[in-house]
């Protein structure tokens, strides 16, 4: 083999092995930022104004009393400004978790872990009832699809294990 031949194997394995350790590296930076990013939003959802939302919401009785007659806009109407916030909070920060499942943005493995056992006790407690009959609004249509998405992406017995959760934890209206 010739001088200028081992010149260019050399330049093409060399110019390969470049390529490739910059596909693992924007690869592994991208994983990073996911697991980042499903961190903070799980930061989010456990902040103290985030825990305290939650607890004054879950005080309100009529966003809790699974008659799906009284939707979310109908019960809205009686509904002070501060508390249709409060519950605006927290199905939007549903709302945003789906986007970011939907376009890759989060690690997918994390999030049943981080927040199936909440979001199932909200969806069976609150959602079902109160946001889904409003399927009119992108929010429901959201909602509906995030938990269709844990049901797929979540083994059973972690399942089973949030509808335990959901009995033990549910106030009796």
């Amino acid at each position: 083999m010739d001088e200028l031949t081992k010149i260019i194997i050399s330049s093409v394995f060399g110019f390969i092995g470049v390529m490739v350790g910059a596909f693992i590296t924007r690869w592994m930076a991208k994983r990073d930022d996911a697991t980042n990013l499903s961190l903070r939003l799980f930061d989010e959802w456990n902040s103290v104004s985030m825990i305290e939302i939650r607890h004054q919401v879950q005080e309100y009785r009529d966003f809790f009393d699974r008659n799906r007659a009284t939707s979310l806009d109908k019960t809205f109407r009686s509904t002070d400004p501060e508390r249709r916030a409060q519950i605006w909070m927290i199905i939007r920060f549903y709302d945003k978790l789906y986007v970011m499942i939907l376009h890759n943005q989060v690690n997918k493995k994390l999030i049943p872990e981080l927040f199936g056992d909440s979001f199932y006790w909200w969806f069976t407690n609150c959602f079902d009832a109160k946001l889904l009959p409003s399927d009119d609004r992108i929010e429901a249509i959201r909602i509906k699809s995030l938990m269709e998405w844990f049901e797929k992406n979540t083994p059973l017995e972690i399942q089973n294990r949030w509808k335990q959760r959901e009995l033990v934890t549910t106030k009796k209206i």
